[in-house]
C-alpha cells in the first residue's frame, strides 16, 4: 500500500511541476503552483536542518551529512525557481 501512495505522490508531483512550467496555463494558477513546490522544499530543507541539530552532539558525521543535504537542495530549489519565474510568457 505505501508502495502505490508514494507512487500517486509521485505522480502528483510531477504534474504540479509540469504545470509550473507551462506557458500555456494562466498566471493565476502557475503562481500558486510555484508557491507550493517552494513550501514543499522549504518543509524538506527544514525537516533536514532540525535533525542535524538534533543529532549534532550524539552523532557528528550523521549530523554533517544532514547539514550538506539541506544545503544540496536548498542549491537546487533556489536553481529550479529560478528557472520557472525567469521564463519569457
Amino acid at each position: 500500500m505505501e508502495i502505490v501512495l508514494v507512487f500517486i505522490l509521485g505522480m502528483v508531483g510531477a504534474v504540479l511541476v509540469q504545470l509550473s512550467a507551462n506557458k500555456g496555463v494562466s498566471r493565476w494558477i502557475r503562481y500558486p503552483l510555484v508557491a507550493l513546490i517552494c513550501m514543499m522544499f522549504v518543509s524538506g530543507i527544514a525537516m533536514a536542518v532540525y535533525f542535524a541539530v538534533a543529532l549534532y552532539t550524539e552523532e557528528l558525521f550523521a549530523s554533517v551529512m544532514l547539514w550538506l543535504f539541506a544545503l544540496f537542495v536548498l542549491a537546487g530549489a533556489v536553481a529550479y525557481i529560478r528557472n520557472l519565474l525567469r521564463m519569457k510568457e
